[in-house]
């Protein structure tokens, strides 16, 4: 098994992957440094200036799992220092993201594992999924906004017998297409 070291060198604090993981509250490479002592989704001036250039040019931020008027208002400030004057619109299913490899039928809400316990699909007063967007002047989806959902739950506990197949295949649709979406728009 290859060591650390045989990985190469750790990625700069300021890579846009780190800059995505310290925005997503917990870092993407294990070799990382430790996250600055702020909030988590509490992005410096400087991280967020470099998803804005990782952003413009070409790449493709996936946010998920957050829910409810709090959490959105929480969003919306952080993201606001990556694009000052965007405009989040809602994203159609008509969309190509939705298209561009799975013809996704419905844009349903897929609830965390522990919210299953409840008997409800909602977290919080986030009773209706949302699936948003930030598009470039060109009218690329830059940032794709999975509001009041939960896929990384539904790919999580796919293999776990008590949590919904539906749920997890939805979100495998929606997870495939964001990829192939980011890799050829």
């Amino acid at each position: 098994m290859p060591s650390s070291a045989d990985l190469g060198p750790s990625p700069s604090p300021l890579d846009p992957l780190v800059v995505l993981g310290k925005l997503a509250g917990s870092f993407i490479a294990p070799s990382c440094p430790p996250p600055e002592a702020r909030p988590a989704g509490s992005p410096a001036q400087e991280e967020a200036d470099i998803l804005r250039e990782y952003l413009q040019r070409g790449g493709f931020f996936v946010v998920d799992d957050f829910h409810g008027t709090y959490e959105w208002a929480n969003f919306e400030e952080q993201i606001r220092k990556v694009f000052p004057t965007c405009k989040i619109e809602e994203i159609p299913l008509s969309h190509p993201v939705f298209h561009c490899f799975f013809d996704v039928e419905a844009l349903t809400q897929v609830p965390g594992a522990q919210t299953l316990y409840s008997g409800v699909t909602y977290e919080k007063d986030g009773y209706d999924a949302h699936y948003r967007g930030i598009f470039d002047d060109t009218g690329r989806l830059m940032v794709m906004i999975n509001f009041n959902s939960d896929l990384g739950d539904a790919w999580e506990w796919a293999d776990v017998p008590y949590y919904p197949e539906k749920y997890s295949s939805t979100a495998y649709r929606l997870g495939i297409n964001y990829i192939i979406y980011s890799m050829t728009h």
